[in-house]
């Protein structure tokens, strides 16, 4: 078991590291997929070692990211919507294909599977996952320790498949977390990359105690943080405000385990899925948010999508895209999208409030953006790829 370790702000920082800032004003290298097609941007080589990639897979409402490195592959989420066009969990299996077509020497391997929590919308592809029909190999196992919520299945799912293949899941209380240095061992990081190694571990999970807000589900997801040497990736799942300040109290704001270049910021963007004092602590250069597209039409009326929530919601972004307060250091270019302002009320008395923004900050979506792919390097270079 991986034991606590008491080491001084400094040397945590060289044992961690933290994320690169970006000067004011910086820049981000973006490019558009259609002008890409499957190739990545020049210069950038994955296989290499010196780069890394974050695929955040657009699935609608829901979230799945797929880190790959030089020697492997880690999921974090399998998400996706019920209703809708992304309701068919055979476009994460496609995506994967796509990715295994063209990295042979993986074996169809996946090396991790996060499930942060079990909803349904992180959780809606792990059947499609494990079919044997797909032929993918699954190493290692990390959740939360719930069982219970909208996505059980899926998360029981996982188990079973560990178990009919050898693997000792990881579930994670934050009972089991060393405050000093999260956690990490053999299970949470099986990567072990010759050239960059990244370093895997959560923040995170499944909380005891007499708090109210241990009633929501979204409050025991597993938090992930990846650090390729100067680039530093954190997932939040679905952790909300209730939460937040609990974990900034554990850490320390100024603690660089939670600073970070690359946020996923929590519950799809929602208006309680991120504070002034958490981005205060990551300090990110810029956010991918997994959440579908309010203003797409096509999903108007329906249950549990962008338009239902009000995902992505300006209260969440405005936060993000304000950088004299710690939002988003890097630009991108200026573009009009829509924004939830609230959601659907569970009596449906009203409709969302949906509306236009001018976004100028380095936020994507994959609602916005389509299949959003951060390139990272070992000395903190950024590229971002989208539709």
């Amino acid at each position: 078991m991986f034991r606590p370790i008491t080491r001084s702000l400094a040397t945590l920082t060289l044992l961690f590291g933290t994320a690169a800032q970006a000067q004011p004003g910086q820049g981000l290298r973006i490019e558009s997929r259609s002008t890409l097609g499957n190739r990545a941007p020049s210069g950038v080589s994955v296989v290499g070692g010196r780069w890394m990639a974050a695929h955040f897979i657009d699935v609608g409402q829901g979230q799945a990211v797929l880190f790959e490195f030089s020697c492997g592959l880690v999921l974090v989420d399998t998400g996706g919507q019920e209703e809708g066009a992304r309701n068919n969990p055979r476009r994460l299996i496609d995506y994967l294909n796509r990715l295994f077509a063209r990295r042979p020497a993986l074996r169809r391997t996946i090396d991790l599977v996060v499930l942060t929590h079990p909803h349904l919308d992180h959780t809606l592809g792990v059947t499609a996952l494990t079919d044997p029909a797909n032929r993918i190999r699954i190493r290692s196992v990390v959740t939360n320790n719930q069982d219970n919520g909208s996505g059980i299945s899926g998360q029981r799912a996982l188990w079973r498949y560990a178990a009919a293949n050898n693997i000792t899941p990881e579930r994670v209380s934050v009972n089991d977390i060393p405050a000093a240095a999260g956690l990490s061992n053999g299970r949470i990081d099986p990567v072990n990359c010759a050239q960059v190694d990244p370093d895997i571990r959560v923040l995170w999970g499944s909380v005891t105690g007499t708090q109210s807000w241990r009633s929501n589900g979204n409050n025991h997801s597993v938090v992930v943080r990846i650090r390729f040497r100067e680039s530093t990736f954190l997932v939040t799942g679905d952790l909300t405000s209730q939460a937040i300040p609990t974990m900034l109290a554990r850490y320390g704001a100024r603690s660089p385990l939670l600073a970070a270049d690359v946020l996923a910021p929590g519950h799809h963007g929602s208006r309680d899925g991120t504070t002034l004092g958490f981005l205060g602590a990551v300090r990110p250069e810029l956010a991918v948010i997994s959440a579908g597209d309010p203003g797409n039409p096509a999903e108007v009326g329906l249950d549990g999508t962008a338009w239902d929530y009000g995902h992505p919601n300006w209260a969440s972004l405005s936060l993000l895209l304000d950088r004299a307060h710690h939002g988003v250091s890097f630009t991108r270019p200026s573009r009009t999208f829509s924004v939830g302002i609230s959601g659907r009320p569970l009596d449906n008395s009203r409709p969302p409030v949906i509306r236009t923004e001018m976004i100028a900050g380095a936020v994507f979506t994959t609602g916005w953006d389509g299949d959003v792919v951060v390139y990272a390097s070992d000395a903190g270079e950024k590229f971002v790829v989208i539709n």
